[in-house]
């Protein structure tokens, strides 16, 4: 298949070959590799799941180029090209591993972002490619490496690994050298070396199957397979329980500043975003890149979440033993009143959790004395402020049962108020005469948790 690329093997690795077309987005993303093969554009990048790293070994992988060595006509067909296959073209085996031993003598100092033009009223617009977007900023760690092989028009073939061996990224590109201008003019180029090296993006499409008249003719791809291996790192890091079509992510204001700012989204993507009062545990939560229709957003950072059902703890009361109780009531900022049974937790210690459920995003409120967990309920406490990646706000909902800063607060009110304000409660830790130790340990068992004088 001359137009298709084999994905031959993805271990806790996934293909991104998004790209920028006429001011959209498309999100291209393999992580079941098609038997059949797929449509991989280039640039493209290996991309490794949480808690893997690209150890660039011999286990590692490979990538299969397929380099155009000799002009042919548009209307060949495909059976016609693979049966004198090695007259046109040259296939280079490109192994991950020569990232790991690679030495950059001549670093990029200069990197110019490929952009598109994008017209809005009568004002056309460069707008950075998005495939492209977060390379400048590290353009010293980009590797330059020489195939050896010339293409169908004498130029010498390079690979650029865009992030060097960055252990969770590698994005690739067929190059080629730029020569200056003889005569001193100004040439374009994407990439320039301290050297003074110039280099460009090398199109090594090549087109076949075409009619006498030229039309209806097929591209070839010059990504004839890819095989590419992770390796797990630390310890074991829970799933993305969305599979990465919809990520919850814990962000501020700055990060999503960020996301509008860098101007690399699609402007009507929509991102739902959800004002959370209650802070989370943050031994539940990962840093990570932004991952928008599963794309990672370079150098823009959230935290997602371990688990699909984080719990945190709200509040926790030590109940006191007391007689004569009219009522018991429990007030809480996002809840109605909620009336306890004083008998159930009557001596005891109750503790309050929230349980937020990543994948539904909603809350279930969780109370529970030493014992047994005797009160739940789904409650409703965050706002939902749907956000465009422009940074605009739109359509804003208010939830009604969102309430002030109100700290959670236990109301126990007693029919005999004005007999029961002697209450006392501890420890008492020196012997008494005439009192047997496991008298005192007995006493001591009450007083801890607490009693009424008049008792």
């Amino acid at each position: 298949m001359l137009n298709k690329t084999i994905v031959e093997k993805l271990n806790n690795t996934y293909i991104d070959a998004s790209y920028s077309d006429s001011g959209n987005t498309i999100v291209v993303n393999i992580e079941t590799p098609d038997p059949k093969g797929s449509n991989i554009n280039q640039p493209f990048t290996i991309r490794t799941k949480d808690g893997y790293n690209l150890k660039y070994d011999d286990n590692t992988g490979n990538v299969v180029y397929r380099i155009n060595i000799k002009k042919f006509s548009d209307n060949l067909s495909e059976t016609e090209i693979n049966s004198d296959y090695a007259t046109y073209f040259t296939d280079y085996t490109f192994d991950l591993q020569t990232l790991s031993t690679y030495e950059n003598t001549d670093p990029v100092t200069n990197f110019i972002t490929p952009t598109y033009a994008n017209t809005i009223g009568d004002d056309v617009h460069s707008v950075p490619r998005f495939e492209y977007l977060g390379i400048g900023e590290q353009k010293e760690n980009i590797f330059i490496i020489d195939t050896g092989i010339l293409d169908k028009n004498g130029t010498n073939v390079y690979i650029a690994s865009y992030f060097g061996n960055d252990p969770t990224k590698c994005k690739l590109e067929l190059m080629k050298q730029i020569d200056p201008d003889p005569f001193g003019g100004t040439v374009k180029y994407m990439l320039k070396t301290t050297n003074g090296k110039m280099y460009g993006i090398l199109d090594q499409n090549a087109f076949y199957g075409g009619d006498p008249f030229g039309g209806s003719a097929k591209s070839s791809t010059p990504i004839v397979s890819i095989s590419a291996s992770a390796e797990q790192i630390g310890g074991t890091i829970d799933e993305d329980t969305t599979n990465g079509l919809f990520t919850t992510y814990v962000v501020n204001q700055e990060d999503l500043n960020k996301i509008a700012n860098t101007g690399s989204v699609y402007s009507e993507i929509i991102i739902n975003t959800l004002s959370y009062p209650i802070k989370f545990n943050e031994d539940d939560l990962l840093k990570v890149n932004v991952i928008l229709g599963n794309t990672p957003v370079e150098d823009v950072f959230a935290k997602r979440f371990k688990i699909a059902e984080p719990k945190i703890k709200i509040f926790e009361f030590r109940v006191p033993y007391l007689k004569d109780v009219e009522s018991c009531k429990l007030l809480l900022p996002f809840n109605p009143e909620i009336t306890i049974d004083y008998d159930i937790i009557r001596g005891t210690t109750i503790s309050g959790y929230i349980q937020y459920e990543v994948s539904t995003n909603s809350s279930t409120l969780y109370i529970s004395n030493e014992n047994v967990t005797f009160f739940k309920d789904t409650i409703i406490i965050e706002t939902d402020v749907p956000y465009k990646p422009t940074g605009e706000y739109t359509n804003f909902k208010e939830t009604q049962k969102r309430l002030g800063k109100q700290t959670p607060t236990l109301l126990i009110k007693c029919l005999q108020e004005e007999q029961q304000t002697h209450f006392i409660q501890g420890t008492i830790n020196y012997q008494i005469t005439g009192i047997l130790k496991d008298e005192l340990d007995l006493l001591n068992e009450q007083l801890q948790k607490g009693v009424i004088t008049n008792e």
